[in-house]
């Protein structure tokens, strides 16, 4: 989620430093990224909503793109997978290279939260190709690989040999889960931080 809510501030750093004219949609990118912190994800998809009409309206499809990707956000937050993928479908040729990957690791992420291992694998690749250096893309397709193999096995009914290592692959079967609380775990402490803070200046 961090890396979500990153590119969209990355994004709205290069469009005030620009002086470009997509302002006002971009103001409205950054309300539904800080609404969707605060868990506030009906505010969240009406700022992201109107940063997309409004970027519409004033034909600037790099700000659309971004304000897809946060209703994309928002809708993976509250398992929303069908109105998720229907938002990433329109991203997938997107011009900027973390938004395409972006888009192909949630469809991953969907896949492998249904069970699909073997099209989440592929969809991780694809992830990949567009950006290389993605260490949570290379995590989730070996987790997915390691699933496509479990259930190989169990479909051909033959034995898995375990050399005294199922408590490892206990492990590795929890990364994926790991990584998702260790990025909500983020977002709260970076909530509890601003509140801190907060206080201080009182």
């Amino acid at each position: 989620m961090e890396k979500k809510i990153g590119c969209l501030l990355v994004f709205l750093f290069l469009v005030f430093m620009s002086g470009c004219t997509p302002a006002k949609p971009a103001l409205k990118i950054l309300s539904g990224a800080l609404a969707s912190n605060r868990q506030d994800f009906d505010m969240a998809v009406m700022k992201f909503l109107t940063a997309e009409h409004e970027a519409l309206i004033g034909d600037n499809p790099s700000v659309w793109e971004y304000a897809e990707y946060g209703l994309v956000s928002v809708y993976l937050i509250q398992n929303e997978y069908e109105a998720a993928q229907n938002r990433l479908e329109g991203i997938l040729d997107a011009s900027s290279p973390d938004i395409r990957s972006g888009a192909w690791y949630h469809f991953g992420i969907i896949a492998y939260r249904r069970g699909e291992y073997q099209e989440a694998a592929s969809y991780f690749r694809k992830a990949l190709e567009n950006k290389p250096d993605s260490i949570d893309a290379k995590i989730n397709l070996e987790l997915s690989l390691q699933n496509t193999k479990d259930e190989t096995v169990e479909s051909t009914g033959q034995t898995r040999v375990f050399h005294g290592s199922t408590d490892e692959e206990h492990k590795n079967r929890t990364i994926f889960d790991l990584i998702r609380k260790k990025e909500q775990d983020r977002w709260k402490n970076q909530k509890d931080t601003a509140d801190n803070s907060s206080i201080a200046d009182y």
